[in-house]
C-alpha cells in the first residue's frame, strides 16, 4: 500500500471513528439525502470507502451468526468487487480508546477499500447476483464514509 493511501486511509479512520461513535441510530443503508450528496463525488477520482461494522449476535430466523453470514457475504461479493477493480486495502480491529472519550467500542471490525471511481462502486451494486440481503441480515449496524485520496494531507517543507 502506498505510504499517501495509507496515511489517509488511517487519518480518515482516526478523524470519523469518533463521529460515527457518538451516533446510537442503527443504520445499514443510506438515506435517499446521502445518496444525493454522494452522487455530488467527482465520478474520476479514486474513491476509499470506509467500513464501520457491527455484527449481530445471530442472524432472525438462522441458526447463524451475524458474523457467520457477514463471512458468506465476503465470499460472494468479493467476485463483484473484483470484476470493478475495487480492492481491500485495509483492514482491522477497534480494540482500545487512545484518544477520545473512554467510552466502549461499538464496532466489531473497520476496513477500506478502494474503488477505480464512483461509477465502479455504483456498478458493483448494481450487478444481478450481487447478495445486498446477506450484508444487511447480519449487521446490527454500520457507517459507510467515502474518502478522496489526498496526496497533500501531509504537507512537508
Amino acid at each position: 500500500m502506498k505510504k499517501s493511501l495509507f496515511l489517509l486511509s488511517t487519518t480518515c479512520i482516526l478523524a470519523m471513528y469518533s463521529l460515527v461513535k457518538a451516533q446510537t441510530i442503527p443504520t445499514l443503508n443510506a438515506t435517499p439525502e446521502q445518496f444525493q450528496a454522494f452522487s455530488q463525488f467527482p465520478d474520476d477520482q479514486t474513491l476509499l470507502m470506509v467500513n464501520f461494522i457491527k455484527f449481530k449476535e445471530k442472524v432472525e430466523g438462522r441458526d447463524i451468526s451475524g458474523r457467520e453470514l457477514y463471512n458468506q457475504y465476503v465470499e460472494e461479493s468479493t467476485g463483484f468487487a473484483e470484476k470493478v477493480g475495487a480492492e481491500v486495502v485495509w483492514y482491522g480491529k477497534p480494540l482500545y480508546v487512545v484518544v477520545g472519550p473512554p467510552q466502549q467500542i461499538l464496532w466489531d471490525a473497520m476496513f477500506v477499500i478502494k474503488f477505480p471511481d464512483k461509477m465502479k462502486f455504483f456498478a458493483m451494486g448494481q450487478m444481478p447476483g450481487f447478495p445486498h440481503d446477506k450484508r444487511v441480515q447480519s449487521l446490527s449496524d454500520s457507517r459507510l464514509i467515502a474518502c478522496s485520496p489526498d496526496d497533500n494531507f501531509f504537507l512537508t517543507k
